[in-house]
């Protein structure tokens, strides 16, 4: 199970790639960051950075001309993520062109019962709309489902009677539709064999990437950054910032 070190507390630029095609290969041989990188990059405290030799081709550029992919790896009902996805916006609207920016939904040790899955499968289908016409749409249900998922979740887990997953899924498909979003087709396309394809593509790449917490940054399926688990800083705002700047120099370290 994938650990959230929780406290609970203008559009970026993004080139998404359909999400059922992005990965093909997965790799699982993890070592330390090698010395020639030690030498140049501190790793502050409390941030894990591994090297995976050879890189995960899970991770490596889809696109043409393509130099780097970075992934994030997130949960709506992860506080940290959700403080983390304004600095992670502002970040990616600095990288230049050759970096290829994708948001993967953590479905490391979830059922398909878990809100963690149910989430996911939410997130996936507005990736999917997006490609068919909700495109700056997709991305506002994207950032308001880190405000109002975890809430009704807390709700539909106390309410009586019991709440249901078709309620999270109506739930859901209710707020895509306040952003002008189909809301008929927002539950055909979760509910979409697509989806299910990309939920087990998706689950098969992160097992590559071993992570223990979240979020979590991928670079050319070659390293990942995440938090130490159990490691509580003081500011994790400042802690976010740290973690983009390692991140932003691994990015700039990768051969041209």
């Amino acid at each position: 199970m994938v650990k959230c070190n929780d406290n609970l507390q203008g559009e970026p630029k993004l080139r998404f790639t359909r999400i059922a095609l992005l990965f093909a290969v997965v790799a699982n041989t993890w070592l330390g960051l090698q010395p020639a990188y030690a030498q140049d990059i501190t790793i502050p405290k409390g941030i894990v950075a591994k090297e995976i030799d050879p890189p995960a081709q899970a991770g490596k550029p889809r696109s043409a001309g393509t130099r780097v992919m970075v992934i994030e790896i997130f949960d709506y009902t992860c506080g940290h993520c959700r403080t983390f996805q304004p600095q992670l916006d502002e970040w990616t609207k600095q990288q230049p062109d050759d970096v290829d920016f994708v948001q993967l939904p953590s479905v490391m040790g979830s059922t398909n019962t878990t809100m963690q899955f149910i989430a996911a499968r939410a997130y996936i289908t507005l990736m999917i709309m997006g490609q068919n016409g909700y495109s700056k749409q997709s991305q506002v249900v994207h950032r308001k489902f880190f405000d109002v998922i975890q809430p009704f979740f807390e709700h539909f887990a106390t309410s009586n009677p019991d709440g249901t997953i078709e309620d999270l899924i109506e739930f859901m498909a209710a707020q895509a539709a306040q952003e002008g979003m189909d809301k008929g087709e927002f539950k055909r396309i979760y509910r979409s064999h697509e989806v299910d394809e990309a939920m087990i593509t998706i689950r098969r790449a992160e097992e590559s990437f071993d992570f223990e917490s979240l979020p979590a940054i991928v670079i050319n399926g070659a390293y990942v950054i995440y938090q130490k688990p159990f490691y509580t800083p003081e500011s994790f705002n400042d802690f976010s910032m740290q973690m983009l700047k390692l991140a932003g120099q691994l990015v700039h370290n990768e051969p041209q």
